[in-house]
């Protein structure tokens, strides 16, 4: 199953990400880790929603001790059967969030603005990431028509394959 640690990230990008949470809170962002690690099976499993029938979800949810979806769930949810999440034994990505006021999710990715600043805080804590590490790439930057705005990834001159 996936976890949201991130001492489950690869040591240098492990530390931009701990040193970006600092950086995030002095400036009054809330950012929750919700996906840091996940195997290639349960990466695959997510490409599969949206994309097959929910019943052959299900049962190849149920072989791998997963619960089933709800038809509402059944909805495209990543954009790639292969992840950086899932180069075990360490990811070399990770999800995050930015939580409102109440400390609810705030979805709308191009609305959050818990520090009034005018920028967006996906695009502001991506920008803290980014300014740590050449090697930081966020969904948001991504020339595809869906974005992956709550995902960072570390690729260190690698691709998916490598």
């Amino acid at each position: 199953m996936s976890t949201r640690n991130i001492k489950d990230l690869y040591e240098p990008f492990k530390n931009v990400c701990e040193e970006a949470l600092e950086i995030a809170k002095d400036r009054e962002l809330k950012i929750l880790i919700i996906c840091v690690l996940r195997s290639p099976v349960e990466q695959f499993l997510l490409w599969c929603q949206g994309r097959r029938r929910l019943e052959e979800v299900n049962k190849l949810r149920k072989e791998y001790g997963m619960v089933d979806l709800k038809d509402s769930e059944n909805r495209v949810v990543t954009w790639t059967k292969k992840s950086f999440h899932s180069t075990v034994p360490k990811s070399m990505a990770f999800d995050f969030c930015c939580l409102k006021e109440d400390g609810k999710i705030e979805w709308e990715v191009l609305k959050a603005n818990v520090n009034k600043n005018e920028v967006p805080d996906y695009k502001e804590f991506a920008e803290i990431c980014k300014s740590l590490d050449t090697n930081i790439e966020w969904g948001g930057d991504w020339s595809l028509k869906k974005k992956d705005y709550s995902h960072i990834q570390w690729k260190n001159g690698l691709n998916i394959i490598q």
